[in-house]
């Protein structure tokens, strides 16, 4: 399952290791790689508030998923 970044939810993003396989000059774009530790999970937490601009959101996310 490859998805861009702009289509993982805010839980995946946390629950699971991404890896990266965009082509230069397009979105970036991951596949799931297993399940994330709760340390893992928690610097996900802080990528994901990161990377709202990238994804074309203006104010952090709630974590309402």
């Amino acid at each position: 399952m490859e998805k861009k970044l702009s289509e993982i939810t805010r839980k995946e993003w946390i629950s699971l290791r991404w890896l990266e396989v965009t082509e230069l000059g397009s979105e970036r774009t991951f596949i799931p790689n297993g399940a994330r530790t709760p340390d893992e999970a928690a610097q996900a937490m802080e990528e994901w508030d990161m990377t709202a601009e990238e994804r074309g959101v203006a104010e952090k996310e709630g974590a309402e998923e």
